[in-house]
């Protein structure tokens, strides 16, 4: 396992109160069940203890603040050779595998529409990426665009600290 480490174990693209969108049980990892004491959506730091302890306890090592360069298919052997540069001392190893698995993180990218006033508007635009609670908008009006899960949680979240939030939806 190849990937970045945002900055010492803090989620910088995630908001407080996170959980988990579906049901524990269709997040479980082969071979080792979430905690019974678990509530069916675990909050972000739940999971991300149960992911460190499922790496422990099946001796997974991952590598941080390392980015892929290259993915390879050689079919004369039947493996991937995957090329990474290290951040920090630009070490570049080349791994072989049987498999690989590419978890970028597909809502990586943010996306904030263009719509006729926003150039306009002189408040504060925050995707969600950047969201990490409602209490800076206390009593304020928020207009939240968007019905994902995200986009539901903020506006929870939003109601759980007295701000007043109204969500917009695009009709197809």
């Amino acid at each position: 396992m190849a990937y970045l480490k945002e900055q010492e174990g803090k989620q910088l693209k995630t908001y407080d109160r996170l959980r988990l969108h579906l049901p524990k049980q269709f997040c479980e990892l082969i071979l080792m069940p979430f905690p019974a004491d678990f509530p069916t959506y675990p909050t972000k730091q739940q999971f991300l203890g149960y992911l460190n302890a499922y790496a422990e306890r099946f001796d997974l090592n991952p590598v941080f603040n390392t980015t892929v360069v290259s993915a390879k298919y050689d079919s004369r052997w039947g493996v991937w050779l995957v090329k990474t540069l290290g951040l920090k001392n630009e070490e570049e190893i080349e791994y072989v595998s049987q498999w690989l698995i590419v978890a970028t993180g597909e809502n990586a990218e943010e996306v904030v529409p263009e719509f006729e006033g926003v150039r306009d508007f002189g408040g504060p635009i925050v995707h969600t990426s950047s969201y990490k609670s409602g209490e800076q908008l206390r009593g304020k009006k928020v207009l939240v665009v968007g019905c994902g899960n995200s986009g539901m949680e903020v506006c929870l979240d939003l109601c759980n600290f007295n701000a007043k939030p109204s969500l917009v939806v695009k009709i197809r």
